[in-house]
């Protein structure tokens, strides 16, 4: 029986139990102002530093806030803990404070917080994953209560990117009197738009309205919600039958399949989102692999013109828009320093066929196209598009953990999956992310590894634009990477409930964003 199939199946019988069971689940959660979400990981630590997982970022990015905050809609940073900053000299960044912003256990914010925070997390004795979201920063210097002086290593051009999205304030004399960092994720204590109620690994997350946060901005206002509770249910079934019988009132991550089936019930909605998530095909051109066929631009042009994007998006992309989603270079224009003038080849068949057999290879040949959870639909379909023109393409569906193996040892011909840009609002990400000749490098290209260089080094924006257009259009020119689509976040939830439509977050979607009808 296909998977799709058994979600008919058991779909057809919840409903039927559901039926029986809720008349009105959820006017009955709105009136207690309580949301309750579908998580699919046990999160017993409010902490990316720590726990670097999406639901964790979820969760802590209401709870404590930044200095900055982008909005997409303007497409500008916004003031959040800071009242303002300017650019002193290349290297340093002077930033003004608000004043009256309280921690949730009523302490003041001030300059020691920010201090202690940047340089905490910079300091090269202490270690966690994504230490490079903090490495740039030399010191941060406390003019007085409420300014202070970041220092960066050398002219750092996403420093906003960081400051707004990334990097977290902490009360300085509660974090810094713990032995053990780690511990303050069980009991966060920030600024944010919600605070902690509990925090369990079996029960999930409750967090509640700040009453008192009245530092918020445009793009990130005041809570709309009064209470909302994550509750873990790693397996995606039983978050469809708790969501029936009025256990949830969301659930996020749907797959096409299972969304389709859903949306019979007239109690349900379909909310989609976009941001900065999307899907790609990725090319080995320097022969890592050892698929000889690929080093050719001709054979990686021909690959790129057997797809047709649009009927991908239509056939397997949940939320997915065939005029809306398709899009033309691995940088989005909602972000900083974006800009592009090239595009991938036209879906165009018999020219594909055409250039395989320039390239000597008009009886097609083999390769393995890796990927990984969240995007084995769309890889299929790119495997079914290649078959078309005479490539012999078998998936292999790894788990992350094997596809970051293979990708080390250089095994990964083709990768077909998705990317978050590291849920930054900047150029860089993508250039940082893929071409810093790391394991993930399958390009190898000095051009590019200059002009990504130069780009994180380049402070004026229009500049970065101008530098990131040139890297952008090479990728595109050579035919290394192909963009394939957007990828919508998803989710199903109870008619009472919108969301924000332009999120900028690696999961799709913030509980900020999230209010009732």
């Amino acid at each position: 029986m296909k998977k799709s199939d058994s979600y008919s199946l058991l779909v057809a019988g919840l409903l039927s139990v559901a039926v029986l069971l809720v008349t009105d689940i959820a006017v009955a959660q709105k009136s207690k102002d309580t949301l309750r979400i579908g998580l699919r990981e046990q999160v017993g630590l409010m902490s990316i530093i720590y726990n670097a997982r999406p639901e964790t970022g979820l969760f802590e990015r209401e709870v404590l806030d930044a200095l900055l905050s982008y909005n997409p809609n303007t497409r500008k940073y916004e003031g959040l803990l800071a009242q303002s900053w300017k650019q002193i000299n290349p290297t340093t960044l002077e930033v003004k404070l608000k004043k009256g912003i309280k921690f949730h256990d009523g302490s003041d914010f001030n300059a020691d917080d920010v201090v202690y925070t940047l340089n905490w997390a910079a300091d090269p004795k202490i270690r966690f994953r994504f230490k490079s979201s903090y490495s740039w920063v030399k010191v941060a210097e406390k003019i007085d209560n409420y300014t202070v002086r970041i220092i960066s290593k050398k002219p750092f051009g996403p420093a906003l990117a960081r400051l707004g999205v990334t990097i977290v304030m902490f009360p300085s004399d509660v974090h810094g009197k713990l032995k053990v960092k780690s511990d303050f994720g069980k009991h966060p204590i920030g600024t944010g738009r919600y605070k902690v109620v509990s925090i369990d690994r079996s029960t999930g997350i409750k967090v509640v309205k700040n009453p008192d946060y009245k530092h918020g901005n445009a793009a990130k206002p005041a809570a709309k919600i009064g209470t909302i509770i994550g509750i873990p249910m790693p397996d995606m079934q039983t978050q469809m039958a708790q969501l029936m019988v009025g256990g949830i009132d969301l659930m996020h991550g749907v797959p096409k399949s299972l969304a389709d089936e859903m949306l019979k019930d007239q109690r349900f909605n379909l909310s989609s989102t976009t941001g900065v998530n999307y899907f790609y095909m990725a090319i080995d051109s320097v022969g890592r692999s050892k698929v000889e066929a690929l080093k050719n631009i001709k054979v990686r042009e021909a690959l790129m013109r057997a797809i047709d994007r649009k009927l991908i998006i239509k056939a397997v992309v949940p939320g997915g828009d065939p005029e809306k989603h398709v899009i033309p270079a691995l940088c989005l224009r909602i972000q900083v320093g974006c800009d592009f003038s090239s595009q991938p080849p036209a879906f165009d068949r018999a020219k594909a066929k055409s250039l395989l057999k320039e390239a000597g290879y008009g009886e097609g040949f083999s390769l393995v196209i890796n990927s990984f959870p969240g995007a084995y639909g769309v890889a299929e379909a790119v495997g079914g598009e290649l078959r078309k023109i005479g490539v012999k393409a078998t998936i292999k569906k790894l788990s992350f953990g094997a596809y970051r193996k293979a990708q080390k040892q250089g095994k990964q011909a083709i990768l077909v999956a998705h990317w978050s840009s590291g849920g930054l609002p900047d150029a860089s990400s993508t250039m940082n992310y893929w071409f810093s000749k790391t394991g993930r490098d399958f390009w190898r290209d000095d051009i590019i590894d200059g002009l990504r260089k130069k780009g994180d080094a380049t402070i004026d924006v229009a500049k970065r634009r101008e530098i990131y257009k040139q890297a952008y259009d090479r990728i595109n020119e050579q035919r290394w990477i192909m963009p394939i689509s957007l990828r919508p976040g998803v989710f199903i939830h109870t008619k009472e409930i919108e969301m924000d439509k332009i999120v900028i977050s690696p999961i799709g979607f913030r509980l900020g964003g999230i209010r009732w009808k």
